[in-house]
């Protein structure tokens, strides 16, 4: 973790609120545990209370006698037969090398990813742009309206493969955000996708195509802020009264292709531009990481690679827990059924 507290856009990048996505199972929990550790505070109670979150992370580490190695930036990453064997950290006190039968590269930006090698895209097919990024505090809220609040908290495109552009990025933010309330975390919306097993597009999202390996689902009608270029967007889809979309992320998503014992998180997911732009809202992406945790405590728990995690048992758990819910297999079977019989 680069920064000296947990929990990343949830909290240090202040998106503290829900505006679609699967609202459930470990979602869910966390924000009860939140909006009651929230009302003990001195501070306003709210169910997006970022402090109350950071105090639930550390808790839930310190229960699972988890060491957070607080302020490491990835670095680096190697590869031995195929087979993630470590990664490499950086901190003030110098570098550390961490080995491992299972990794998770929940860095948002899937820079373990890419320094172990794996083929990424960045940005949209169709015109090279990404989407916009942003950082909160007072001043990106003073806004006359709704409709104007994004052009006060969206400074730019940022090419997070690109230091010099990240670092661009967070002088953006220091000149037009407030001085004193301030989000020391880019909030980037759009970042590497690699390539994984099997890549998710609109096509899979819009015919409600099933998946046997579904560990993960998303709600939303759109996220997309590279608007210039939006399939959805020329589809006519930027409204908040449309019904959501119901994505069904197969686990072949987050397994890269070509390199073994890694899962990829975050929005770093395999899919196109204009799919993955429906699987980063809050409660989707925290449901999605507490099904890559399961899955590589299983594969370390079973002595196999995460690739070889048996799915079923997975989805099981993932069902019992909330995470998964009826959509993954009724409407999906339903489509399938009806293209099977025009074919």
């Amino acid at each position: 973790e680069p920064f000296f507290q947990p929990g990343g856009t949830r909290t240090l990048g202040r998106v503290t609120h829900h505006y679609f996505g699967h609202v459930q199972g470990a979602s869910r929990r966390m924000n009860e545990a939140v909006e009651g550790l929230s009302a003990t505070l001195r501070e306003k109670g709210t169910l997006g209370d970022a402090t109350a979150r950071m105090l639930r992370y550390q808790d839930l580490l310190r229960a699972e006698a988890c060491l957070p190695l607080l302020g490491h930036t990835a670095c680096g990453a190697w590869a031995e037969n195929g087979r993630l064997s470590g990664v490499v950290a950086v901190s003030e006190e110098g570098l550390v090398c961490l080995k491992g039968q299972a990794f998770l590269d929940m860095t948002s930006d899937a820079d373990v990813a890419a320094f172990a090698g794996v083929p990424y895209a960045l940005g949209c097919p169709r015109d090279g742009s990404v989407m916009t990024n942003g950082q909160w505090g007072d001043t990106a809220w003073a806004a006359s309206s709704f409709t104007d609040a994004p052009f006060h908290r969206d400074y730019d495109v940022v090419r997070n493969d690109s230091y010099a552009d990240l670092l661009r990025a967070v002088l953006l933010a220091h000149g037009y955000n407030s001085d004193l309330d301030f989000s020391p975390l880019n909030t980037l919306r759009e970042s590497r996708r690699i390539r994984g097993r099997h890549t998710l597009t609109l096509s899979d999202v819009l015919l409600h195509r099933a998946f046997d390996d579904c560990v993960a689902v998303a709600c939303t009608p759109y996220d997309t802020h590279g608007r210039a270029s939006s399939v959805l967007i020329n589809m006519g889809m930027l409204h908040y009264d449309v019904n959501p979309l119901k994505v069904r992320i197969p686990y072949r998503c987050f397994l890269p292709e070509g390199l073994e014992g890694l899962l990829v998180g975050g929005k770093c997911l395999s899919a196109t531009r204009d799919a993955s732009s429906l699987c980063r809202m809050n409660a989707d992406v925290e449901n999605a990481g507490y099904a890559l945790g399961l899955a590589a405590a299983l594969a370390v728990a079973g002595g196999h690679d995460v690739s070889a995690v048996d799915v079923k048992a997975l989805q099981a758990r993932l069902r019992a827990a909330g995470c998964l819910p009826d959509f993954v297999e009724s409407e999906a079977a339903g489509v399938e059924e009806s293209l099977e019989a025009l074919r």
